[in-house]
C-alpha cells in the first residue's frame, strides 16, 4: 500500500495533505513552509489531495511562485482507496488550517501511524491532544521548525507516531455516536427518536478509521458527539451512506 503511495508522489519522502481547497485551510502557508525545508531534503516532495472548493487562487499562485513547484503534487480529488494509500507512504501529514469545527484528516493520519504537524486552532487541540505536534496559526517559522524535527528526528517521530495512535484509539463508535435522546447506546434495534416521527427502514453505514456502524435514521437526524455534523434521511437514499468526504 505505502508502495503505491510513493508512486503517487513521484517519491518515498513526501509531506501530505488532505482537504478541500479553501481559504481556512490556509494552503498557501505550507507551500511556503515546504519551499523553506526543501533545498536541506533533495527527495521530499508535498503532496496535495481534495477538490477545488472556493477562492483557490491563493494556492494555485503559491504554487506557481514556488521555487521547488516542481515537487509539489496536486492530485485533486481521491477515493478512499487512494488516499488511504497515500496516508500509509507519507513522511509527514501537515494540516495548517485556520479553523476547524473537528478535524478528521489529522486523526486518521494518527490512526494510520503518520506523524502530525497542525496549527493550535480551533477544537484541533482537544482533538488532537499530545498526539500531533501543535504550532501557532500563521507562524511560517514554526510551521518550518515543527515539519523539520519530524522529517530529521527518529525518535521525536517515533514517539509522535505511538501518542498519536493512542490518540486516535480512543475514537471509536461506541464512545462517540450519541443519540439526541439521551439514550446511552446507539445500536440498530435503538431507534433515535425525534419530535417527529421515526423512518424504520432507513439505515445507513458509514465508516470511521476502517470501523462500520450501521445506524438508523430519523428525521431528527443523528450526531457525531465529538463534532457538528448531523446526517439526515436524505443523505442516504434509504440504503447506504455514501463515502465519507472529509473537510
Amino acid at each position: 500500500v505505502a508502495r503505491r503511495g510513493h508512486r503517487l508522489a513521484g517519491t518515498a519522502q513526501y509531506v501530505l495533505a488532505l482537504g478541500t481547497v479553501e481559504p481556512r485551510k490556509n494552503l498557501p502557508l505550507l507551500v511556503d513552509a515546504f519551499d523553506r525545508i526543501a533545498d536541506a531534503h533533495p527527495d521530499l516532495h508535498l503532496v496535495h489531495a481534495g477538490g477545488d472548493g472556493w477562492d483557490g487562487g491563493a494556492f494555485d499562485l503559491a504554487v506557481t511562485q514556488a521555487a521547488h513547484r516542481d515537487r509539489i503534487v496536486r492530485l485533486g480529488y481521491v477515493d478512499a482507496t487512494t488516499r488511504a494509500d497515500l496516508l500509509a507512504g507519507a513522511r509527514a501529514f501537515a494540516y495548517p488550517s485556520r479553523y476547524e469545527g473537528f478535524g478528521f484528516p489529522p486523526l486518521e493520519a494518527m490512526a494510520n501511524g503518520v506523524p502530525v504537524v497542525a496549527t493550535a486552532v480551533g477544537s484541533l487541540p482537544e482533538v488532537l491532544g499530545d498526539g500531533a505536534r501543535l504550532v501557532p496559526d500563521g507562524d511560517p517559522d514554526a510551521l518550518v521548525d515543527a515539519l523539520t524535527t519530524v522529517l530529521a528526528e527518529s525518535a521525536t517521530r517515533e514517539d509522535l507516531v505511538a501518542r498519536g495512535r493512542a490518540v486516535a484509539a480512543r475514537y471509536t463508535w461506541a464512545a462517540t455516536l450519541v443519540p439526541p435522546n439521551g439514550a446511552s447506546v446507539l445500536t440498530p434495534e435503538n431507534w433515535v427518536k425525534s419530535p417527529n416521527r421515526t423512518f424504520p427502514g432507513v439505515r445507513g453505514s458509514t465508516a470511521l478509521f476502517g470501523m462500520s456502524a450501521e445506524v438508523p435514521v430519523s428525521a431528527g437526524a443523528w450526531q457525531l458527539g465529538f463534532a457538528t455534523s448531523t446526517v439526515l434521511p436524505q443523505d442516504f437514499a434509504g440504503a447506504a451512506a455514501p463515502s465519507p468526504q472529509w473537510h
